[in-house]
Formats: C-alpha cells, sequence, structure tokens
C-alpha cells in the first residue's frame, strides 16, 4: 500500500515539475525579451519554473475534459504557432506594404479559433472546476492590468520599452498561477 502512494507522489511531483517548467518557459520568454535574445532568460525561467513545481507539495487535481475538446485545443495551439512563425518569417522578407498588413494578421484568425477552445473546453467542466477556471482567469486579468498598467508609468520614466507581444505571454502566466492558487485554495 505504501508503495504505490510513493508512486503516486512521484508522479504528481514529475508533473508538478512539468507544469513548473512549461510556466517557467513563459516567464524565460519575457526575460528573453527583457535580456535580449540571448537564450539565458528561457533556461533561466524553465529552471526557476522547475524548482517551484518541485516545491509544490500537494497534487494537482487534472481537469476533466473530453478527448475532442484536447484534441481541438492542441490543434488550434499548433495552427497558430504555426501561423505566427510563418507571418513573422513572411514579414522578413522584402513583401510590398500592401500585403504586410494582411500577413501580420493571419495569426489572429487561429488565436480566436484558440479562445473559442478554450472557452469550450471550461464550459464542459463541472462545476468546482470551472470556478477555478474563472477565478485563475479573474487573477490573471487583474494581475495583468496591474502590472501592465505600473510598466507603462515605468516607461515614462526612462525604463526601456518591451514588446506588446510580452502581454499575452504574461496574462497566460498568471492565469497559470491563478490556477495553481485557487487549485490548492479548493484542495
Amino acid at each position: 500500500m505504501k508503495k504505490s502512494s510513493n508512486q503516486e507522489t512521484s508522479q504528481s511531483r514529475g508533473r508538478n515539475i512539468a507544469l513548473g517548467a512549461a510556466f517557467g518557459l513563459l516567464i524565460g520568454g519575457g526575460l528573453d525579451m527583457v535580456l535580449g535574445d540571448t537564450g539565458w532568460g528561457l533556461v533561466i525561467g524553465i529552471l526557476i519554473g522547475a524548482l517551484i513545481g518541485y516545491w509544490i507539495k500537494f497534487p494537482l487535481p487534472a481537469m476533466q475534459y473530453p478527448p475532442h475538446v484536447i484534441r481541438q485545443i492542441i490543434l488550434s495551439v499548433f495552427l497558430f504557432i504555426a501561423s505566427f512563425l510563418i507571418s513573422q518569417w513572411l514579414l522578413n522578407q522584402k513583401i510590398g506594404q500592401s500585403y504586410q498588413v494582411l500577413i501580420a494578421i493571419i495569426p489572429a484568425l487561429p488565436a480566436a479559433w484558440l479562445a473559442y477552445s478554450i472557452a469550450s473546453a471550461i464550459a464542459q467542466l463541472d462545476e468546482l472546476q470551472r470556478s477555478i477556471q474563472l477565478e485563475a482567469i479573474g487573477i490573471g486579468f487583474g494581475g495583468s492590468v496591474v502590472i501592465t498598467l505600473t510598466y507603462a508609468l515605468l516607461v515614462q520614466v526612462g525604463v526601456p520599452q518591451v514588446s506588446w507581444m510580452f502581454i499575452p505571454l504574461l496574462m497566460v502566466l498568471l492565469w497559470g498561477l491563478g490556477k495553481l492558487w485557487t487549485m490548492w485554495k479548493y484542495r
């Protein structure tokens, strides 16, 4: 009996480390934007995230999504990343000004599908899991507002400006941290 308990603890710790490293990847993306494209931001972010995941002492309850919803989210994420990378590559080519606007907004379509997929996935959850997600989204939104407003004020006094692409990363990171907080609260 004790052996299966240790195995469950080991599996939940491994899952927590993997989730922490994934959130660390988001942190690292932001650090890379601030530090320049050195790659050290990603390394530091992943290590910090993995350490935070290791220190989390509670097993995270799994959200119960139907398989077709998971496939839809994975496909929409893949299409968004692919269209984003392709549009960035095309924008770096010598293309006429009239096409650049069209190319720049192409990733918005898969991003809208991703937002729809996430919303439909949350709608399929039970009441507690939906409440956890709603609180986490609220924490992510509120935290993003506070951080971006503070940073905008700091830019006025000479702090270097970062790319707007940092804001979605920040929102997703804070959503994930909010989810960890609310899962801990409702354990």
